[in-house]
């Protein structure tokens, strides 16, 4: 960089193809975000409820020797809103193949924020059209549940679940059951979903019962209940008034039945599963 030749020239120079396909750039773009941010302290103790990983630009400069940071900082934004722009377009393009007219509004220009610079759309919507897209793929689902024990200053990691569910076609729909894995199993692709069971200051709670309790419901109500009772946009503050009353019932459902962070404790003393961001 220092020396004044651009990345055109050296390209041209040595006669370099750098193409990628769609799903190429969008890996690429993912690791680049993945490396551009500090994670939460590995550990038995989680300190909040909600993954709140920090963006840290610098360390993409341990790729290159000599860029600075300013350089680093330009390139992670820039990325954020590539792959923001990328994953609306993929969005809508599985709205408009699953022919859901509802679905299509709701992730059409008229429900577009910007946050940061980078395009957002409401995250209900969003998890319908992914999980619907694959179910219609015939994508397993997985359940990964930490137990939590409440401590003064975060959560102690006490334990954890692991819920295998597969698709089960019956005609044109398919529904997902709760399965053993097999062995030809572990080299397939899978949806995973990540939450925590929290537990109440007297850590009463049976594995067995929550296990129960999560298998009478489908793992799509647990999972729509989780991304409706979430913030809809990455600012809080950006209300959602919507008259669609499968959002209200999810939004219901969360709180009713334990899927919510605000209502885990008090419903649960034996557990609730809520999702990460």
């Amino acid at each position: 960089m220092n020396s004044g030749i651009s990345l055109k020239e050296i390209l041209d120079k040595e006669e370099l193809d750098l193409t990628l396909t769609s799903d190429e750039m969008v890996a690429f773009l993912a690791f680049l975000l993945s490396e551009a941010k500090e994670p939460q302290p590995e550990g038995d103790i989680v300190f909040s409820l909600t993954r709140k990983d920090k963006s840290a630009p610098q360390h993409l400069k341990r790729f290159v020797e000599g860029i600075s940071y300013s350089f680093v900082s330009h390139i992670t934004s820039k990325t954020r809103r590539l792959l923001s722009e990328d994953s609306i377009r993929f969005v809508r393009e599985m709205s408009w193949e699953l022919k859901d007219l509802n679905l299509i509004k709701m992730v059409s220009q008229d429900f577009l924020q910007e946050h940061n610079s980078w395009p957002c759309l409401p995250m209900f919507w969003t998890y319908k059209i992914l999980l619907k897209a694959a179910s219609r793929a015939s994508i397993p689902f997985v359940i990964h549940a930490q137990f939590l024990d409440q401590k003064d200053h975060g959560y102690k990691v006490r334990d954890e679940e692991v819920l295998v569910f597969k698709p089960v076609k019956e005609g044109s729909k398919v529904s997902y059951v709760f399965s053993q894995p097999l062995e030809s199993d572990m080299h397939k692709p899978v949806l995973i979903i990540q939450g925590a069971v929290c537990l109440d200051s007297r850590g009463l709670f049976c594995k067995t019962k929550w296990k129960e309790k999560i298998l009478k419901r489908p793992v799509m109500d647990i999972v729509l209940s989780g991304a409706a009772d979430h913030k809809q946009y990455p600012n809080e503050d950006i209300e959602l008034n919507v008259a669609d009353s499968e959002y209200h019932h999810y939004k219901n459902l969360a709180v009713n039945e334990g899927f919510s962070i605000d209502g885990c404790v008090e419903k649960f003393s034996r557990g609730s599963l809520r999702k990460n961001p």
